[in-house]
């Protein structure tokens, strides 16, 4: 049973890159009702949560992503706590629930910061960036935006560099003119 845990953690992200949510999701509950090890299961449980949320079922990807984190930390997984927080906030965010993620992606980038894990330290306060532009508090959307480039461009990650554009770029229209 563990190779075939092994061999659906391994395929999950291959299934949900090309949208087949409904095969992972299946393989998914197949190998959470069988696997043993609580470090598995917490990686079951992550998956399953982002393939739910992908699938648009909140409730389920908010449980799943619940228990993970509580498995993960109870193993002393940092780095997959840090996943796990990142994939709640911004869970929160796309239900609107901006106290949450703000929560969830400020406890994130505390563990990004105590891991030394400037890439995921990046992701949180690009997070925390979107919170701020939905409370539209513009200029602490920035703020984050900008904190989070610096940390992209040091890691040269061309793809968050471009979505960290986006964002500003979105906030160009909500802000004051500069006249003079």
């Amino acid at each position: 049973m563990a190779l075939f845990v092994s061999g659906v953690n391994t395929i999950f992200s291959y299934l949900n890159r090309h949208g087949a949510y409904t095969t992972a999701r299946t393989y998914l509950e197949q190998a959470l009702a069988v696997v043993v090890d609580d470090g598995a299961r917490a990686e079951l449980q992550r998956n399953l949560g982002e393939t739910a949320a992908k699938m648009g079922d909140y409730e389920t990807a908010e449980t799943c992503i619940r228990e993970a984190l509580t498995l993960a930390r109870a193993k002393s997984r940092k780095s997959l706590a840090c996943d796990l927080l990142l994939l709640a906030g911004n869970l929160a965010i796309n239900q609107g629930q901006y106290d949450v993620a703000a929560s969830t992606l400020g406890e994130g980038v505390a563990l990004a910061r105590q891991l030394s894990d400037a890439q995921k330290e990046s992701r949180f306060l690009q997070g925390l960036g979107m919170v701020a532009a939905k409370r539209s508090a513009y200029a602490d959307a920035e703020t984050h935006y900008h904190q989070a480039m610096t940390l992209a461009r040091a890691a040269a990650n061309q793809e968050q560099i471009a979505d960290l554009l986006r964002n500003l770029g979105t906030l160009v229209p909500r802000q004051p003119k500069n006249e003079g």
